[in-house]
């Protein structure tokens, strides 16, 4: 449904989508809500996916947890993040499944999207399965 312009006339505002990227001012700390949780193995980490588009790791085995790492790369909310061996496994709403190197900062492997009307996935991603009529994309 479309509003009317104020100056009375019947022609229809035309719908706008905005895209907001918060400027990141603490690397040690989330700057909105965070969506997920997952802890390594052996417990000496803990990874946090949150609305800031932001991946962390977090050391807390010595006691008070420290920001140890950031994987940056979805352009919307986290919403998930899965540890697998020694990947790293975050999902977003910009419609992306991105794969990490767990121990390395921001060290992307690949990446897959989704769109309405077809998949993407990149060679890289889980199972190697790809469709025929998939693209490649990475960031």
């Amino acid at each position: 449904m479309h509003s009317t312009a104020s100056n009375g006339s019947n022609k229809p505002r035309k719908e706008r989508k905005v895209t907001l990227i918060f400027k990141h001012t603490t690397a040690d700390q989330h700057v909105a809500g965070v969506e997920a949780l997952a802890v390594s193995a052996d417990s000496s980490s803990l990874y946090t996916a949150s609305r800031d588009s932001l991946v962390k790791r977090w050391d807390v085995g010595s006691g008070r947890p420290q920001c140890s790492g950031s994987f940056e790369g979805h352009i919307d909310w986290v919403n998930d993040v899965l540890l697998f061996q020694d990947k790293l496994v975050s999902c977003s709403s910009d419609r992306t499944v991105k794969i990490w190197h767990a121990g390395e900062e921001g060290a992307h492997i690949s990446s897959s999207s989704s769109s309405s009307h077809s998949n993407s996935s990149s060679s890289g991603s889980a199972g190697g399965r790809s469709n025929s009529s998939s693209s490649s994309s990475s960031s």
